[in-house]
């Protein structure tokens, strides 16, 4: 069989040309996942049918009240919602809403003055508009309260433009979000990250998790919206649902309410497990891409929005925050959640504060005599106070621990208790640099803590902050006139911060330019991953001017060698392309005692590895209980042929969830519809249907439009492929994935021109996209520019070691050209890589067959034989070995 016959049967295959089959599916993988990446850094909110949304089965569906019909039968809660961050997260721009200083203020960035000014009630900013001119632009709303305020301008179409000039509500400046979001690149108008472009864009982007009953009402034809919502704010019905058969319920007598266990209500907010309470809060608090508005008793997350995985670049290897993912990722893979605690256990539902605000978070669950002492954490504890209940701290004193001033004392103002005493109960003492006086001290203390008083307001003796001293914090029962343990800030490396809970396990980052959050993941610090994986680590975060080793002896110093292994170190070793981690990816994906965030992420490495053992993992994966695990199992599946292919994902096409659902539809419109059975056909049109559905209402962000592309070129409908494509670089036009299946499309139409030059502006513009020099070799291969071709895979296989189909295209390539001692060299070390692959084994005994080599030829057939018993070509091959 000579050698060109065999590369006329990888053709058939889907192995060669422009893009290999492993290449086409990793590029068209990527579809859904763009949408997933674009939707979660700006979130997209994906609108259902109207038919959907009112069809009869709803005529008689509960409707949104308001939180004002709530208050007069759940005062107390409204009242700790009033000025919480819910309650802030929007609103109209007047006086009593807007924080920034538009009296007409002169904000000059990168030597350009922006000008924040007024005309009567109304708000303006004079600033760079898209066409690149200035111009006055009016401010209609008001976006988030504290640590910064945006705002928000209408535009044509419906739209609504965040910003990009933000208040800073701590330190009472403007400061421009570019500066640290997207410092890289150079947002000026024309670009898609520019203020007046869809990447700022407040319908799809922040809508949903700053209003109430938000409908998106995106029109694709038209390019405009008609956005709605029912309160701007995150108010009540928000994570409740809609109350109106709530009010109903209420309103009867109460002999004769119905045995309604919710009361009327959609949404289960009582009596919930950890992982039903997280469901609640997930849908704003996860980086994740949605799937539709927003309907209360969706069931299952992934009904709704597909969370991200805990992978770069969202995410550090070993799963700490990177960017901004909010709360859902990390705290689903630590393990706090494993054990049961609940959202709840920490924050109050209502407003949204810690239902602590020291160490005594932590005390709820872990012993104070064991952790809240230097002989766990091995740092200074904070000086603090021990004050006696009644007491009243009043202005300017010192309140030191351990004195006594005894009962009815008054301590006058500018006095200093010293250190060691104790204000009785009935003691007076003046207002000190800690609280507004008349707080009354709650009695509890603990050595070295903070003194804590009612309200939530903190003591911290000797601190300076007067009366009223609210640091930009307004509305409801809120902290004033003092600094908080638990800070919106990093830890400062001074006496006392080495001693709190938080700041050893809950490490942060600054997002939006001066908002720090915490990973909820709850991690014991570990500097020995630092020094394996180049993660970050809890102790030089504090200690910035010490080495990794440094810290690392320290913990070896107090805690002896008892670091268990940590899957980080085998994600680390995977993102490398690693093969010997297979069994631990494979042992953390099957296991379900390891956190669901870590399992799922297993399968998706596995996926990238495509090797049988790990493509058995996934296969398996393929029915695992979890919707997450089965999705990305969805996603990472390699199949092998259309058979197993359709029997595979067949059940998955009809799965009770919509996300996985969608997914294998796409992945099943891979295989033409006439080499389905029937089942699969009408199973695999209405799966597509519902992902088209998603994607079209998806269709105002480029991740959308791309997605449909992927779907109409895998229908064969080219044009409407190029469309959908060309519609996503209009809204982005640096998004590659759109260019690269472009690319791609181009060489199908046999427009090889126009698919070269844009693989090499992407290779240009994106030098770290080392795959494309392998697609670009190909396309050369086709147009039989062989040396050009040859070229760029020695730069692919240099740039990839890891990707053996390099190796593999690259050995064809050779034997094209008569070099077969490199034809062989590269034939072989791409088998000797991937030992039990098809395409390899049976391009290495043609290569045999051809150069006269017919005891290897057989050897390799026979191999090929044993791995894949009745193979037609395998047969064939060992007779043409001489193998009766």
């Amino acid at each position: 069989m000579p050698f060109n016959d065999a590369t006329d049967r990888m053709k058939s295959r889907g192995t060669t040309g422009l893009f290999s089959a492993d290449r086409m599916r990793n590029w068209k993988r990527t579809g859904f996942i763009a949408t997933l990446l674009l939707a979660v850094s700006f979130p997209v909110y994906l609108l259902r049918t109207a038919s959907h949304r009112e069809g009869a089965e709803r005529v008689q569906a509960p409707f949104f009240t308001g939180s004002a019909t709530c208050i007069e039968c759940h005062k107390k809660e409204y009242d700790l919602w009033k000025g919480s961050h819910h309650d802030l997260a929007m609103d109209i721009a007047t006086d009593n809403t807007v924080l920034g200083d538009f009296n007409d203020f002169e904000f000059r960035h990168r030597g350009e003055v922006h000008r924040f000014f007024r005309k009567g009630e109304k708000f303006f900013v004079n600033t760079e508009g898209a066409n690149g001119r200035f111009e006055d632009f009016e401010v209609a709303y008001t976006l988030g309260y504290t640590p910064l305020q945006q705002y928000l301008v209408p535009f044509e179409g419906g739209r609504l433009q965040c910003l990009p000039i933000a208040w800073d509500t701590g330190q009472g400046r403007w400061f421009h979000l570019g500066d640290t979001l997207y410092t890289d690149e150079e947002a000026g108008p024309g670009n898609w990250l520019h203020w007046t472009r869809q990447a700022q864009n407040w319908n799809g982007m922040c809508a949903d998790c700053h209003t109430t009953n938000l409908k998106k009402n995106y029109n694709p034809v038209t390019r405009t919206y008609n956005t709605t919502w029912s309160e701007i704010d995150v108010s009540c019905e928000a994570c409740h649902g809609p109350a109106s058969e709530h009010l109903a319920w209420a309103a009867l007598p109460e002999g004769s309410r119905p045995a309604d266990v919710n009361t009327g209500l959609i949404v289960r907010t009582r009596d919930l497990n950890n992982e039903e309470l997280l469901n609640v809060c997930a849908r704003c608090h996860s980086r994740r891409a949605v799937m539709g508005d927003y309907t209360d008793g969706n069931g299952d997350l992934l009904n709704y929005m597909i969370p991200m995985l805990t992978v770069r670049p969202l995410y550090h290897t070993d799963g700490q925050i990177l960017d901004e993912v909010y709360e859902y990722g990390s705290f689903t893979q630590g393990r706090m959640y494993e054990k049961g605690v609940r959202c709840s256990d920490c924050h109050d539902s209502h407003s949204v504060r810690t239902i602590e605000p020291d160490n005594r978070l932590c005390l709820q669950c872990h012993r104070p005599d064991i952790y809240d002492t230097p002989k766990h954490h091995f740092h200074k504890m904070d000086p603090g106070s021990v004050v006696g209940p009644g007491s009243i701290v009043g202005q300017g004193s010192i309140v030191g621990q351990g004195n006594i001033a005894g009962p009815g004392s008054v301590v006058e103002p500018g006095s200093v208790v010293e250190p060691g005493s104790v204000v009785e109960p009935g003691s007076v003492v003046e207002p000190g640099s800690v609280v507004e006086p008349g707080s009354v001290v709650d009695p509890w203390s603990v050595e070295g803590q903070w003194s804590v008083v009612r309200q939530e307001n903190v003591v911290r003796p000797g601190s300076v902050a007067g009366p009223g001293d609210d640091k930009g914090i307004k509305g409801g029962a809120g902290i004033t006139g003092v600094r908080r343990l638990i800070n919106r800030g990093e830890p400062q490396y001074v006496e006392g911060t080495g001693a709190q809970c938080v700041n050893c396990h809950m490490t942060g980052r600054y997002y939006m330019g001066n908002d720090y959050r915490r990973d909820h993941s709850f991690r014991i610090p570990r500097p020995d991953l630092t020094a394996a994986t180049g993660v970050p680590n809890a102790c030089n975060d504090c200690h910035k001017d010490k080495t990794t080793a440094w810290s690392q002896s320290y913990i070896l110093k107090w805690y002896g060698e008892r670091m268990r292994p940590h899957y980080g170190e085998t994600f680390a070793a995977a993102e490398k392309g690693d093969r010997r981690v297979i069994p631990d990816l494979i042992l953390y994906s099957e296991n379900e005692l390891f956190p669901l965030m870590v399992r799922a992420t297993a399968v998706r490495f596995l996926g990238r590895f495509n090797t049988p053992e790990s493509n058995r993992a996934v296969e398996l994966a393929l029915t695992d209980p979890a919707p997450l695990v089965r999705h990305t199992a969805v996603m990472s599946y390699n199949p092998t042929d259309i058979m197993s292919y359709e029997k595979l994902m067949l059940p998955l096409l009809n799965d009770p969830v919509r996300g996985v659902r969608s997914e294998a539809a796409i992945r099943l419109s891979e295989v033409r519809e006439e080499r389905l059975s029937l089942p699969a056909r009408k199973a695999r049109r209405a799966a597509l249907d519902e992902y088209m559905r998603i994607n079209l209402y998806n269709a105002d962000f480029p991740g959308g439009l791309f997605n449909l592309g992927v779907m109409y070129a895998n229908a064969g409908d080219l044009a409407r492929a190029e469309a959908a494509y060309r519609d996503a670089l209009g809204i982005d036009d640096q998004f590659y994935l759109a260019k690269v299946n472009l690319a791609t499309l181009f060489a199908q139409q046999g427009r090889p021109g126009e698919a070269e030059k844009l693989l090499r502006d992407l290779l240009r513009d994106h030098p770290e996209l080392h795959e494309l020099n392998s697609s670009l070799a190909m396309l050369l291969a086709e147009q039989g520019r062989y040396g050009e071709s040859r070229e760029f895979f020695l730069k692919a296989a240099g740039l990839m070691p890891e990707q053996t189909r390099i190796l593999y295209n690259l050995g064809l390539l050779e034997n094209k050209l008569g070099n077969t001692i490199s034809a062989e060299k590269y034939l072989t070390e791409a088998l000797n890589r991937d030992p039990g692959n098809y395409d390899y084994l049976y391009a290495l005994a043609t290569f045999c067959l051809e150069h006269g080599k017919k005891e290897r030829a057989l050897t390799y057939a026979s191999r090929m034989a044993a791995r894949y018993p009745g193979d037609q070509a395998a047969r064939q091959l060992l007779r043409a070995a001489g193998k009766n």
